[in-house]
């Protein structure tokens, strides 16, 4: 019904104002969020007075899914349609979530940030104490702040995501890395401490048993948590024997871990007890570093000097690299240098710990080694994305990384490669085709191929994905470039750059939040222009200048991050490098993408005094051992390593070396002391400093 009518008296024109319907029946379609429909103006007076046009629908972006990441520390909200990203603060997800604080709170924990990774995909980081689970209703949505990507959309309603539920992660993996510390014998005189240190964003369960000793395995099922704590004497493990102890975890998601076996021996008469920090496996990559710690018995026997004697017992394949014998120091540490060992093979190494030279008072423990192999990392040589004329053949070339190579060459050896390309059309993939022939495009099993001019059709709206997978053994890769075609010429344009020396499983290039990033263009134009987005490193005039030293119109473009007034990259945000040449009327353009790595998240590290089973915040200087245990930390680049320090109330600072092992314990000096922490992932990335506090009070002795 026209609700408004008014005739322009200049023009003749008669404008009506219409309110439109509503466009949501069981049969009206909607494509990208949007519906074109025919809109027919008749006069009442005159039938064969009419106008047509075609009127626009814009649907609310609906949400097709909500899936937790591999690591469990994420969750992805996928649209139907692109929106129009509402920014949310850094700190909370107030700007696209329900602003109930109890409600975010509970289901996505202390602290969550939100971000958008595409037009269609938002990020929720879930924080500590985060509630969701698989199954679990979707968290609401803020009313009225999701929209279209042009805001000419109905909001997103609140309500229409409570019938959306939690999915687990597409590629549900087993928990890692997991790890046991405990001795491997005690003696009549010892305590029992088995520690399983896990990488998992929530608390795990634990299954342990003894498939050897019925008694022990019956008290071993009825424990749950990360430790076996047992007084002196070890009452329940009844037998001198040797007792074959397994565990493995289970994590909220519902994966389970690798099943760990410790073989504990209890002896019957005073040894020292012997325990090894380091991973269940490394990559040829990896500095190996395994530490050997040995106690004294406590019972009453001479506590003399220890020496460390390690010894390589066995390797499998026969054919694999030895491990150097002058690696075998006498050192309660082995370290084995990068690039060393052979991928594939498993080393058996001892260590034997021997009190004053007494062969009485010695102890041995075996720790088996495991090296695998490193995935292999694909990527395209220069643009991830490109505008290419329908006029000029063009190039693409795949780079393969196998970093258990010993050369570039050595890489090479017994790869082949697949390429195939494709196309959207309504969302269904098509074979590319010849224009004129219309036979399936094929290409050569080669790292470079070459896509003949006048082969694919020119189009302003398909974009060709060329797809290539390399395959070596048993390890796979695959990567891309979207390429859009265009008729008529345009200035030849690609992007390079060397910055990149980490990438993530799908071969995107992968940075730190303070990177400092150089590119290269290369282009038959002079005239260039580089842009980024998001852009909030560029929207800053007062720090541009540091930001992007060499200005957007050279042939080169740096990016220093540490120089941006916001502080860096966003983590987890995904980045467009984009390169214009210009001539005249034609453009031509290349994209480079890259991502942010995530630091560790969604975990706490807590100090105690006391025991595994309490947590107490006073103690004693010098008597009392603390503990500083992080836990529940997780991300996508493992292994974690955990920097573990001291801050005394006066502000003075002391660091510890950087370990694997994610608790440490330490006896303090008096006074009001926190314990800080900080976990860093594998390619760098530093969580925020934690900390804890403690109240330890002067020792007091009597006198005798």
């Amino acid at each position: 019904i026209a609700t408004n009518v008014r005739v322009d008296s200049r023009s003749g024109q008669v404008i009506l104002r219409i309110s439109a319907p509503a466009y949501d029946c069981s049969a009206c379609s909607y494509k990208n969020g949007l519906a074109q429909v025919e809109l027919s103006i008749t006069s009442k007076a005159d039938s064969t007075v009419r106008a047509r046009t075609t009127y626009t629908f814009y649907r609310a972006p609906r949400v097709t899914s909500v899936r937790f990441s591999t690591p469990g520390n994420t969750i992805e909200m996928t649209f139907d349609s692109d929106t129009n990203t509402p920014a949310s603060s850094a700190a909370s997800c107030q700007g696209v979530v329900d602003p109930e604080l109890a409600i975010l709170q509970d289901i996505l924990g202390t602290s969550p940030s939100c971000f958008w990774i595409s037009a269609r995909i938002l990020v929720m980081l879930l924080g500590q104490t985060a509630s969701v689970l698989p199954g679990s209703a979707c968290p609401a949505l803020k009313a009225d702040a999701i929209r279209s990507l042009n805001n000419l959309s109905p909001a997103v309603l609140p309500s229409s995501t409570s019938a959306v539920q939690v999915l687990a992660p597409l590629i549900l993996v087993s928990p890692s890395p997991i790890s046991i510390k405990g001795p491997s014998q005690i003696d009549p005189c010892s305590d029992l401490a088995l520690v399983v240190s896990l990488s998992s964003p929530r608390a795990a369960s634990y299954t342990w048993g003894c498939s050897n000793h019925g008694g022990f395995d019956g008290y071993l099922k009825t424990q749950i948590d990360n430790s076996i704590v047992l007084p002196e004497g070890t009452s329940v493990m009844s037998e001198y024997q040797e007792y074959k102890i397994t565990v493995f975890a289970t994590d909220f998601l519902g994966a389970q871990s690798k099943t760990l076996e410790l073989v504990l021996a209890k002896m019957s008469s005073a040894a020292p007890e012997i325990s090894f920090v380091g991973l269940p496996s490394y990559t040829r990559g990896q500095l190996l570093l395994i530490r050997g710690e040995a106690q004294f018995s406590k019972c009453p026997v001479p506590k003399t000097e220890i020496k460390f004697v390690w010894t390589q017992e066995s390797i499998l394949p026969t054919t694999a690299v030895h491990i150097p014998t002058n690696t075998f120091v006498a050192s309660p540490q082995l370290a084995i240098a990068r690039n060393t060992l052979s991928a594939d093979s498993t080393y058996l190494v001892k260590l034997r710990v021997e009190m004053g030279g007494d062969p009485s008072k010695t102890s041995s423990k075996s720790f088996q080694i495991n090296v695998v192999s490193s995935p292999l990392q694909l990527y395209i040589s220069g643009s991830s994305n490109r505008k290419e004329s329908e006029n000029n053949d063009f190039v693409l070339s795949a780079v393969l990384v196998d970093p258990d190579a010993v050369s570039a060459e050595a890489a090479m050896v017994g790869v082949t490669f697949s390429w195939a390309c494709s196309y959207l059309v309504g969302g269904l993939p098509y074979e590319c085709r010849h224009r004129t022939t219309n036979s399936v495009l094929e290409f050569g099993r080669t790292s470079s191929i070459t896509v003949p001019k006048l082969s694919l059709a020119a189009s302003d709206t398909l974009l060709y994905s060329i797809t290539v997978i390399a395959s070596k053994g048993k390890r796979q890769a695959s990567n891309g470039a979207k390429v859009s075609v265009v008729s008529g010429p345009i200035p030849k344009v690609d992007i390079q750059s060397h910055s990149f020396s980490r990438r993530n499983s799908d071969g995107v290039a992968k940075v730190n939040r303070f990177d400092r990033l150089i590119f290269s263009g290369i282009s038959s134009s002079s005239a260039l222009s580089w842009s980024i987005s998001p852009a909030e490193m560029l929207a800053d005039s007062a720090t541009l200048a540091r930001v992007a030293p060499f200005g957007l119109n050279s042939s080169s473009f740096i990016l220093d991050a540490s120089q941006a007034g916001q502080g860096g990259f966003s983590a987890g945000q995904q980045y467009t490098v984009k390169l214009m040449a210009i001539e005249g009327s034609q453009v031509g353009q290349a994209e480079m993408i890259f991502v942010v790595n995530r630091p560790p998240t969604s975990g706490q590290c807590v100090a105690c005094v006391g025991s595994l089973n309490s947590c107490s915040k006073n103690g004693r200087a010098l008597l009392d051992t603390v503990r500083m245990s992080c836990t529940k930390w997780a991300d996508e680049d493992q292994p974690l390593r955990y920097r573990i320090g001291t801050r005394t109330s006066s502000g003075e600072e002391m660091w510890f070396d950087t370990t694997l092992d994610s608790f440490m314990d330490l006896q303090l000096q008096s006074g009001s002391i926190s314990m800080t922490a900080q976990i860093i992932d594998s390619l760098g990335a530093a969580s925020d400093i934690q900390s804890d506090t403690v109240i330890i009070r002067p020792a007091t002795f009597r006198r005798r």
